[in-house]
């Protein structure tokens, strides 16, 4: 039933890949998540040997000068100098020969000297930075738009390549998935599809992963952890395949520290399958030798990612590092903030605000919609999981879909802990980016369409989904056309607003050659429409041929 689907699979992955590229695009400079810190650990880590140290190395002083009328993310001026930025609004009424110099190319290729801001991102383990230095090196040449653009592609493969690989090993392990599920679970051929979806309706995908940033290495080495967990449970394995476990979780965690409660999760699962039902019923060696197995994968991984953990404990009182931590611990640490600051309200606001932000397609101007819009992603992932586990209800706890609980629970009470550290510091509680989780995109993705297979079997509520599903892509697309119109000084912020503000003169919203214009300092319009509009075509291909595969194989979905 499988090869049914083959096909759309390949055309939604294919758009994914297109969309993305069409995002970065239009992306100016600097308006991916704290940019200006990972480009510069990326460039003293090339240029000296050396990685940035906490509280010691600052800024790039090429990033903090960067462009003399160059544009900047709103609301996001600092480490940048004041003299010579300009919202792009502002780069808008700027001389022509002033707006093409992000595309010339620069006198002498970069080199890294220290700036005055302190590199926030220092903390954050090496990983993803050794892999962007040779990239770095190789473009540093370029203007600033194609050499940011390099990194960024880059940085999207890695996310798009771990995407595709979860999302492929879910379609070749179904047949046996849907087989042990066959008398508790009403899961459908469709449900690797479906996966395959997550990124169009849960938006903020792309401005999370197609960004300079550690998150695309831990969708790169998720997608592989994944496969391998199937490959577990529904095929042969042996030694090297726990030896594959503990590499990718050794290499995950010297990738960000966010890594180690998806590790814990991914050993929790491992060992309730050897251990509980109906898996405890295996004989006393197998069980021996599987979990032989898993003390070696756990040795590797600390053997590869533990020293840098402990080298943090020891330098710092801190085992993640983290500079929000630290700082927390020298006002009087946790519990005494919390007792100053906390509240549930503000809890509660820290909670919701968390799981918007999964879905607000934006970036680091921190422009958005109307809050009250994003109820309807919102609303549709809720339905969603409250129906995975709905279906979960006769599912033994070992079994493969458990799988996406055992690893984002551990990680959103990572989350969560974020919350309180930000509770104790001001009372306010917000802050922690729920965008995070796309690093499990797959789990995610995974439990999403089973929770579709439940719901699908209820007319009322599959009316119900479709209503949320058009109503949340068609929230993407005003998203990002609201962002392009930001992009080329249309739309603005002002002042503390964070919404879309449009001029009293209209006329710019139906300026096309302006509007393309504007974007082409920053970027590659042409290109972008181009490769947007070949992404949401072969979406729609791809979402026609599977519901005909679907009807012509009498499948539930």
């Amino acid at each position: 039933m499988k090869s049914n689907f083959r096909s759309s699979l390949v055309l939604f992955l294919l758009a994914i890949a297109a969309i993305g590229l069409g995002h970065l695009a239009f992306l100016p400079p600097w308006e991916g998540f704290d940019e200006p810190a990972h480009y510069s650990y990326t460039q003293q880590l090339a240029e000296t040997g050396h990685r940035p140290h906490y509280g010691v190395d600052k800024l790039s002083r090429i990033v903090e000068s960067y462009g003399n009328n160059a544009p900047n993310a709103y609301g996001n001026r600092p480490p940048f100098e004041k003299t010579g930025n300009l919202t792009y609004r502002e780069f808008r009424d700027a001389p022509k020969s002033a707006k093409s110099e992000l595309h010339r190319q620069p006198k002498k290729p970069r080199t890294f000297k220290q700036g005055r801001t302190l590199n926030w991102q220092s903390q954050h383990p090496p990983l993803y930075y050794l892999s962007q230095a040779p990239i770095y090196l190789l473009t540093k040449h370029l203007s600033w738009v194609d050499h940011i653009l390099a990194l960024r592609v880059v940085s999207f493969a890695f996310a798009f390549i771990g995407f595709a690989c979860g999302i492929w090993a879910t379609w070749h392990f179904w047949p046996a998935i849907e087989q042990k599920l066959a008398a508790s679970h009403p899961a459908t051929s469709a449900v690797p599809v479906v996966m395959a979806t997550w990124p169009l309706f849960a938006a903020m995908f792309f401005p999370e992963m197609a960004r300079m940033g550690n998150d695309s290495l831990c969708l790169l080495l998720m997608g592989p952890l994944w496969a391998l967990a199937l490959k577990i449970c529904f095929a042969e394995s042996g030694f090297w395949d726990y030896a594959g476990v503990g590499i990718l979780l050794g290499l995950g965690g010297l990738t960000k520290a966010l890594f180690l409660p998806i590790g814990f999760g991914f050993f929790l699962f491992l060992t309730a399958r050897v251990l509980l039902p109906p898996q405890a019923g295996a004989g006393h060696a197998d069980r021996r030798r599987i979990l032989m197995n898993l003390a070696m994968a756990g040795l590797i991984a600390v053997s590869i990612c533990g020293w840098w953990y402990f080298t943090k404990l020891f330098t710092q009182g801190s085992f993640v590092g983290s500079d929000e931590f630290i700082r927390l611990s020298h006002q009087g640490g946790l519990i005494e903030g919390l007792r100053e600051h906390f509240s549930l309200l503000a809890l509660a606001r820290g909670m919701a605000s968390m799981v918007a932000s999964i879905f607000w397609p934006g970036t680091w101007s921190l422009a958005r919609l109307p809050e009250g819009m994003l109820a309807g992603p919102v609303a549709l992932f809720l339905i969603l999981m409250g129906a995975y586990f709905w279906g979960q209800r006769r599912t033994p706890i070992g079994s493969v879909t458990w799988l996406p609980v055992y690893l984002v629970a551990p990680t959103v009470l990572g989350l969560m802990y974020h919350i309180l550290v930000r509770l104790a510091f001001d009372g306010r509680g917000i802050g922690t980016p729920g965008w995070y989780l796309h690093i499990l995109s797959v789990p995610l993705a995974f439990a999403a369409a089973l929770g579709l297979a439940v719901i699908w079997r209820s007319k009322l509520l599959r009316w119900l989904v479709s209503g949320l599903a058009a109503y949340s892509l068609g929230y993407a697309l005003l998203s990002f056309w609201f962002q392009l119109l930001l992009f080329s000084g249309c739309a603005f912020k002002a002042g503390t607003n964070k919404t879309y503000q449009l001029p009293h003169d209209h006329s710019c919203l139906w300026d096309w050659s302006g509007l393309t214009e504007q974007l082409g300092y920053l970027g590659y319009p042409n290109v972008g429409f181009a490769t947007l509009l070949l992404g949401w075509a072969l979406a729609a291909v791809g979402g026609m041929v599977a519901l005909r595969r679907a009807r012509s194989a009498r499948s539930t979905l």
